[in-house]
């Protein structure tokens, strides 16, 4: 309750040495003070980003920006502390989550990039923790996800290397969506990605995994060759047993049969 209160009661004479003091007060051996006061950042951005767009739309307020610069200052000076030398996941998610805000921010660039890395590394090195990893790893690849879908921090990596990354990845909330994804926006240019679809496929996943990655197969290039054995796919539609795998594997078997009448 006092993070949402935060936005209203803050000193708004002293806004910028009021946020950095809350980020002064950080420490990895208090957490539940570092995630309440990242819950109360994570506040002010969205009230004075939601309020910079109003104000330029409706020309109310000219808005100066330096209560938003004073948060990236902050998390910039403590990205190493919380991203890369904290082992807890539910204030490394909150990190995050204050980044997504603030993704489109110019002076954020920089900083978003070394938070996209240090997602990629966490989730490549397949990072486990004891309680709370999952909420992390979906805030990281929501935030992964959604760069890929600007376009944006091309020099960090390819999006087609971010995907299969994520594909490969020990969590299955990630692979589903990175799956959620590409069935969603349907990439083009992505045919290297097939062979992780492949290989997820042939792995021993849930049905839900299975099923989307079928449809992601169908997503990526319904023109390509998929690879797949008309009778390899009329076998697992008699073996699927519940509808969404039988649906995925009908439309396979309507690719692999076009295969064979034209090789």
């Amino acid at each position: 309750m006092a993070a949402r209160c935060l936005p209203v009661v803050i000193d708004q004479q002293n806004i910028t040495i009021e946020i950095s003091e809350i980020f002064q007060g950080f420490r990895l051996d208090a957490q539940n003070e570092l995630h309440g006061g990242l819950m109360g950042i994570k506040n002010l951005v969205e009230f004075y980003s939601f309020r910079g767009l109003r104000d330029s739309v409706f020309g109310i307020f000219p808005r100066n920006g330096t209560e938003l610069d004073a948060v990236i200052t902050g998390l910039e000076d403590y990205f190493d502390t919380i991203l890369r030398k904290n082992s807890n996941p539910s204030t490394k998610a909150a990190f995050i989550e204050i980044a997504t805000i603030l993704r489109r921010e110019v002076k954020a660039n920089e900083l978003m990039k070394k938070v996209l890395q240090a997602c990629l590394e966490d989730i490549r090195g397949g990072k486990v923790f004891p309680v709370g990893s999952d909420l992390y790893f979906e805030r990281a690849t929501t935030l992964l996800l959604d760069m890929i879908a600007d376009w944006r921090y091309g020099s960090v990596e390819s999006p087609e290397k971010i995907l299969s990354d994520l594909l490969r990845s020990e969590n299955n909330e990630v692979i589903l969506k990175a799956l959620d994804f590409i069935n969603e926006f349907k990439p083009e240019g992505m045919s290297s990605i097939r062979g992780d679809l492949e290989l997820l496929l042939s792995s021993n996943r849930s049905k839900r995994v299975r099923a989307w990655t079928l449809q992601s197969l169908s997503s990526i290039g319904a023109n390509e060759k998929s690879g797949l054995s008309l009778k390899y796919c009329l076998d697992e539609l008699e073996m699927a047993t519940v509808l969404p795998l039988k649906e995925a594997w009908i439309i396979h078997c309507g690719y692999a049969a076009r295969e064979v009448l034209d090789p």
